[in-house]
């Protein structure tokens, strides 16, 4: 009795065969010293199969760089700005590459504009990804970022005697709410650059608000910030009375 295989299992097959054979083209290609071959089989593989992340960390591997004069890049960068993916996972690598460009240029001061356009453009790159497609935009780790890109660009303008409103920050965690409403590491990231607001009364007030979000979604927080500010009263005052016994 001869066993026939669905249509749909069949061609399942024939992809799984198809993505196995450019692994194997991917390690021998590791063996071979022209670095045009190994791109242009890396370029064909992710143009085929961009949501394998062994393809994905390729593109770090190979040193691609997100530039326009890189082929690689380009195929990779047009391919997230036309398609829809069905996993964060390539938009994620995109970003990964841009900050390590980031990383790079930022030892060197004399490099600050570079760096800056590096940000820049990952910063544009996951706003897109957040704006359009359920993928992205009910994607913690995408809009993490995006607030990161947003805080570290205004930090370093700020270097540069440029003001970056810091409320942009706080934009992008309200909309990250729409869309990501349970994702404590927002809440946890947002106080975190609130804290880091060279103004003590607007890092106050913008605590205050994420806490009043965090009571509005009844989640739990370790201690309400008036037990806390009672609890740290209590402790000025006991210094102060050891410091007056001293004094006697």
């Amino acid at each position: 009795m001869e066993l026939v295989l669905p249509v749909k299992s069949s061609r399942g097959a024939v992809q799984l065969l198809r993505e196995n054979l450019f692994k194997i083209s991917l390690d021998l290609a590791r063996l071979s010293a022209n670095a045009a071959w190994k791109r242009a089989v890396l370029k064909t593989a992710l143009s085929a199969y961009p949501n394998n992340e062994y393809f994905l960390q390729k593109l770090i591997d190979y040193r691609v760089q997100p530039n326009v004069v890189d082929a690689t890049w380009r195929s990779f960068s047009t391919q997230l700005l036309e398609k829809i993916m069905p996993s964060p996972l390539p938009q994620l690598y995109a970003v990964k590459l841009l900050v390590a460009g980031f990383v790079q240029h930022r030892r060197d001061e004399g490099s600050l504009p570079i760096a800056l356009s590096f940000l820049n453009r990952a910063r544009s790159l996951l706003e897109r990804f957040v704006s359009f497609g359920n993928t992205g935009r009910h994607s913690p780790s995408l809009w993490r970022l995006l607030m990161w890109t947003t805080n570290s660009i205004g930090a370093l303008q700020t270097m540069g005697d440029v003001k970056e409103d810091k409320a942009s920050v706080n934009t992008i965690f309200y909309r990250s709410l729409q869309d990501c409403p349970a994702v404590k590491s927002l809440f946890l990231d947002v106080v975190g650059y609130l804290h880091l607001d060279t103004v003590a009364a607007a890092a106050d007030d913008g605590l205050r608000r994420v806490l009043d979000i965090l009571t509005e979604k009844e989640a739990r927080t370790r201690m309400p910030i008036e037990e806390l500010e009672v609890l740290l009263e209590r402790e000025d005052d006991e210094a102060d009375v050891e410091d007056d016994d001293e004094d006697i």
